[in-house]
């Protein structure tokens, strides 16, 4: 073949092959960007980004969640169901109770999250009630105030308020004071871990009553009498309502009594009368009211009571003279 033949068939060869192409993915070439690449291969991961508290007081629970990979759908469980198709917020209204929520991340039928992220949380809607165990008599001589308080749940914290104050926290076993004389009140609601307060707080009233009242004597026998019996009248003027009073004669102990108050068959010589006072709160007057007579058989008899009897005789109360210290006894 001469040399001009040879150079034409090469040209034509060189002229008969086509360009190449790029081969397409079903020719076994991935086609994703190289993003995607990276997580191929890998189950997607999941995470819950928000979740009700772990108690809750209201039966709306909102989640938010999400995925390592952008193009994974999401599957959720609720108390133990079925999973089934979800997305992100999801919101639940459940009823009172424990609950259990999962939710799992899925890109493909073979590519999904084997480890569901999970949330255990407590709706309790149901505010506690609140008990007051112990307190203050509703007149009370003491300045200083102890409370002791429960609530029908055994987990629940208290929230006190002293007359006008604001609630605060506040435990069982709670002392206040002192406290000044007059009316106080004092309120205790509990309140759960879910955050429920007790709508209704216990509230407890009483008075503290500090001061001693005083006793008078009003009338009782002459300074000598012959008479074997003796009548005494007294009163307070300051105790108030609800007063009481004890009396004493001689060496005897103070015991109950009410004006006027009678002692009978009385020996011969000189006797002492004592009474006191009692207030509502149990305040005692720490000097009782006095009263010195002497009975003799053979004196004349003389009058028992009223103007005539003179502060100065041996007969004579308190209304007169300085108290003497109950501490130290008639005498």
């Amino acid at each position: 073949m001469s040399r001009g033949v040879l150079g034409m068939l090469t040209a034509l060869a060189a002229c008969s092959v086509t360009e190449k192409e790029p081969v397409s993915g079903d020719a076994g070439h991935d086609a994703r960007t190289p993003a995607e690449d990276a997580g191929a291969g890998s189950d997607p991961e999941t995470t819950i980004e928000e979740a009700p508290p772990a108690f809750s007081a209201t039966p709306t629970a909102t989640f938010v969640f999400r995925s390592d990979v952008d193009d994974a759908t999401f599957a959720c469980s609720v108390d133990g169901g079925q999973p089934a198709p979800c997305t992100s917020p999801l919101v639940l209204t459940l009823d009172d109770g424990p609950h259990h929520f999962a939710v799992g991340a899925i890109r493909s039928a073979i590519e999904r999250d084997g480890t569901p992220a999970e949330h255990v949380w407590t709706i309790d809607t149901v505010a506690p009630s609140t008990m007051l165990a112990s307190a203050p008599p509703p007149v009370d001589p003491q300045s200083i105030a102890t409370f002791v308080f429960t609530s029908d749940e055994a987990s629940a914290t208290f929230d006190c308020a002293l007359d006008s104050e604001a609630f605060a926290p506040c435990q069982s076993g709670l002392s206040l004071g002192p406290l000044g004389d007059g009316a106080h009140a004092f309120a205790v609601r509990a309140r759960d871990r879910a955050g429920n307060i007790d709508p209704s707080p216990v509230i407890h009233v009483w008075v503290i009553d500090t001061s001693a009242p005083d006793t008078l004597l009003i009338s009782g026998p002459s300074g000598t009498t012959s008479e074997r019996t003796a009548t005494f009248s007294f009163l307070s003027p300051d105790a108030g309502s609800g007063a009481s009073f004890e009396c004493a004669l001689d060496d005897s102990a103070f015991d109950g009594c009410t004006s006027p108050h009678a002692v009978a068959e009385l020996a011969e010589g000189t006797h002492t009368f004592a009474v006191r006072a009692r207030d509502a709160a149990g305040n005692v007057d720490p000097t009782p009211a006095v009263w010195m007579w002497s009975v003799d058989l053979a004196s004349t008899p003389r009058s028992a009571s009223g103007p005539s009897a003179s502060p100065t005789q041996t007969g004579s109360s308190t209304s007169f003279a300085t108290p003497r210290s109950l501490d130290r006894g008639p005498s």
